[in-house]
C-alpha cells in the first residue's frame, strides 16, 4: 500500500521521491493506524509536502506517527483490559486531535456524529482523556 500511494503521489506531484527509509518504514509498521487506509494516505501526502526528493525519512512523517508511543502510552494508562478496541481507537484519535472531535473523526475516517455517538456509548469525557 505504501508503495502504491508513493507511486501515485509521485505521478501527481512530479517529486522524485523513491520510497521510505527503513527507519520511516519501521515507524509505519509500529503505528496502529486507527484511521486505517485514509490515515495512511494522509500521512504519505503530508510527507510528500515536507520531503523534497530521495526517500521519506522519520522527520518527514506527521507528529502522531513520530510520537506514536506518547499517544499510545497516554491512552493505555487510562484504559483497562476490558476496554474495547473501538473505545481505544476513539480515545487515541481524540488525544492526537487534542480534543477536536472533527479532527478525531477525520483521523478515524468516520463522521463527526459517529465520534459523538461513540463517546456517549463508552462514556468518554474529552477533558479527562486529555488530562491522562
Amino acid at each position: 500500500l505504501v508503495q502504491y500511494f508513493i507511486q501515485r503521489l509521485r505521478r501527481a506531484t512530479g517529486k522524485p521521491i523513491s520510497g521510505l527509509t527503513s527507519n520511516a518504514m519501521q515507524q509505519f509498521m509500529d503505528y496502529s493506524w486507527p484511521g486505517n487506509i485514509r490515515e495512511l494516505k494522509s500521512a504519505l501526502e503530508y510527507a510528500f509536502v515536507i520531503a523534497e526528493s530521495g526517500q521519506i525519512d522519520s522527520e518527514h512523517l506527521p507528529m502522531q506517527i513520530q510520537n506514536r508511543t506518547t499517544a499510545v502510552d497516554l491512552v493505555s494508562s487510562s484504559l483497562t483490559s476490558a476496554d474495547s478496541p473501538e473505545k481505544t481507537a476513539v480515545m487515541e484519535a481524540l488525544i492526537k486531535a487534542r480534543g477536536n472531535k472533527s479532527e478525531a473523526a477525520r483521523i478515524l475516517g468516520v463522521n463527526r456524529v459517529t465520534i459523538w455517538n461513540r463517546m456517549k456509548k463508552y462514556g468518554i469525557d474529552v477533558k479527562k482523556t486529555l488530562q491522562t
